[in-house]
């Protein structure tokens, strides 16, 4: 049997290497690229699902958009078709709520082909895992729910017009507010 050769590395390359985790840009890319066991794990973890099979799993995947475009830190698909972006946020700056918005805007707008019914819009999920509790809810891990409120004749704007849109509706979704005048909607 042949002897391995030992890598050399000085102590200063160690002490960097010994300090990298999964927040690391870099070290997550190799860790996790096509690494389906592992990213399968954290997703079971995350979002508490056991059976939770994943199919595919590619990092950097690049997302081109009309006036910005996106790249995700990881891009996973499970048995189901369900889609999972998962970003990982060392620093404050950029870890805004609204950023996982718009890259489940992304995701949206690439699942379906010209033409394909907007029912084959595949389920998704945009996990934000981040250094510090950015978003003031006592944890690192915090969830943030796309609101899609339709009724017709009446729309929200944004998620937040959209949760106070719901609540407007005494009587939820299934009776709409009375207003006076045609094709007024509710103040938000």
């Amino acid at each position: 049997m042949a002897a391995r050769k030992r890598l050399k590395i000085s102590r200063e390359e160690w002490e960097h290497f010994r300090k990298l985790t999964l927040m690391d840009d870099d070290f997550m890319n190799l860790a996790l690229e096509g690494n389906i066991p592992c990213v399968e794990e954290m997703l079971r973890v995350i979002l508490k699902k056991e059976d939770l099979s994943v199919r595919k799993v590619q990092t950097q995947k690049f997302l081109k958009g009309f006036a910005r475009s996106v790249y995700l830190d990881v891009f996973a698909v499970d048995s189901e078709g369900t889609l999972y972006n998962i970003e990982i946020q060392q620093e404050n700056e950029g870890a805004d709520p609204r950023r996982p918005r718009f890259h489940g805007a992304m995701l949206d707008t690439h699942a379906l082909k010209a033409g394909q019914d907007f029912r084959e819009l595949p389920e998704r999920y945009v996990i934000f895992i981040t250094r510090n509790d950015v978003l003031g809810v006592g944890q690192t891990t915090g969830l943030t729910r796309r609101v899609s409120v339709a009724a017709s004749g009446w729309s929200a704007v944004s998620e937040r017009s959209a949760g106070r849109f719901v609540k407007a509706w005494p009587n939820g979704l299934r009776h709409p507010p009375v207003h006076r005048g045609r094709g007024q909607t509710p103040a938000l």
